[in-house]
């Protein structure tokens, strides 16, 4: 890593604790806002019948995935996890309430901070997403709505708060 890359990782180190709670005062008093989505793009699937996001979660974490406190958290989240291929990239997953699963691949916020909001360079990569996520998530064609009852997988456990991601 270049010194540069050094001293914004020294900078997000000591910003990371405090930040979720930075970011919500500064949203609140109108000094940032946020574009809002219905939801991520990027759409992978669904979790797998007969799993639950705490099994997506738990196997996420054997391959490498970690929850990150600086993602923003989409409505209806419920967990959300990144793997950081290296300073400059990484892998982004969220799941929603109804068991969607939803990810993208981009700039880290600690690289590139200006790259990453303006989501310059987001990518689907949905081939390297499916094989991190193996038999935790069906692919389905189309996104099922909340609440649709014909749903083909099981509906998603909530697991309380969401995870920043």
């Amino acid at each position: 890593m270049t010194f540069l890359d050094n001293l914004k990782k020294a900078f997000w180190s000591l910003i990371k604790p405090i930040f979720p709670h930075l970011r919500d005062g500064l949203l609140r008093l109108g000094i940032i806002r946020r574009q809002v989505k219905p939801r991520q793009d990027y759409y992978m699937g669904r979790i797998s019948s007969g799993k639950t996001i705490e099994d997506l979660e738990k196997h996420l974490k054997n391959k490498g995935f970690e929850h990150h406190p600086l993602a923003w958290v989409d409505d209806g989240e419920v967990l959300g996890m990144r793997y950081p291929e290296n300073f400059h990239q990484q892998y982004h997953i969220r799941v929603f309430e109804d068991g969607s699963v939803h990810g993208h691949y981009e700039t880290t916020v600690e690289s590139h901070p200006i790259a990453h909001i303006q989501e310059w360079g987001m990518e689907p990569r949905q081939e390297e997403f499916l094989r991190f996520l193996e038999d935790c998530v069906q692919v389905l064609d189309t996104i099922e709505e909340p609440g649709n009852t014909s749903s083909q997988s099981a509906p998603a456990t909530s697991i309380g708060s969401p995870k920043s991601g």
